[in-house]
């Protein structure tokens, strides 16, 4: 449930998919805005998902879209960003509970994945999180 990298996706491979038989493709966004994919050292661009995304549509295949929920310099005007996003390509978009695996207390981030929300950050809070990631569920039906 991660989606696979847009990197070295293209329409090619996309034709050569649907010619496979694939019906649906999933794939990773992790967020829209530059400096959160920076902090979090991901090379993913927005432009580039949203290409994909569309020409997988045109050729026939289900869509999803997968994002990162709660990273650490994320505000909540990017995740509704991302939810405008979804609505604009008409794709289901499907929120990660990002959670510290670098957290200087070894095992906290088993406890955070284990309360199935992390954290608050400086950001966001646990209830704006969970209320964030409702947003995206009840479109998921």
């Amino acid at each position: 449930m991660n989606g696979i990298s847009i990197e070295k996706i293209n329409e090619d491979i996309i034709d050569i998919m649907k010619e496979c038989g694939f019906n649906e493709i999933n794939i990773s966004l992790v967020t829209l805005y530059e400096k959160t994919q920076k902090t979090c050292n991901r090379p993913f661009y927005s432009d580039k998902f949203e290409k994909i995304a569309l020409y997988s549509k045109k050729r026939g295949l289900n869509v999803r879209g997968y994002f990162i929920l709660g990273l650490p310099t994320q505000t909540r005007e990017e995740i509704i960003e991302i939810k405008k996003l979804s609505e604009t390509l008409k794709i289901k978009i499907f929120p990660s509970v990002y959670y510290n695996i670098f957290n200087k207390k070894p095992d906290e981030w088993k406890i955070q994945r284990s309360s199935v929300f992390p954290n608050e950050t400086e950001y966001l809070s646990r209830e704006s999180l969970i209320n964030l990631f409702n947003l995206f569920v009840k479109d998921l039906g």
